[in-house]
């Protein structure tokens, strides 16, 4: 019975390495995924790169272009303040009640 299992163990410890075993991914996938991966590097970094770029342009551009305006003194003059509209003359209307005094003077004596 020991020379059973014995055989038993051997074939099945000894079958799988009869096994032809696979050889990983296929080089060419490999080398193709792995090129798309440093196309895709390369590009980010180009666009970061040209980000960076345009806005220390832009910064630098500002900075000659408000240095330009101060040295032309390129700037809108204040405009003049308005005077004050002269008053208009009213016409006054005629008079028509005379004043009257509340107490008569006479009485008041």
């Amino acid at each position: 019975m020991k020379t059973w299992i014995t055989c038993i163990l051997l074939v099945f410890f000894a079958l799988p390495s009869c096994i032809q075993e696979d050889e990983g991914p296929d080089p060419a996938v490999v080398a193709r995924g792995v090129e798309i991966r440093i196309n895709n590097y390369r590009e980010r970094r180009a666009r970061e790169c040209r980000e960076k770029a345009l806005e220390r342009a832009d910064v630098i551009a500002d900075s000659l272009i408000a240095l330009m305006a101060f040295e032309m003194k390129d700037t809108i003059p204040r405009p003049e303040r308005l005077r004050k509209p002269e008053k208009p003359v009213f016409a006054t209307p005629p008079d028509s009640l005379k004043p009257t005094p509340i107490l008569d003077p006479d009485t008041l004596k």
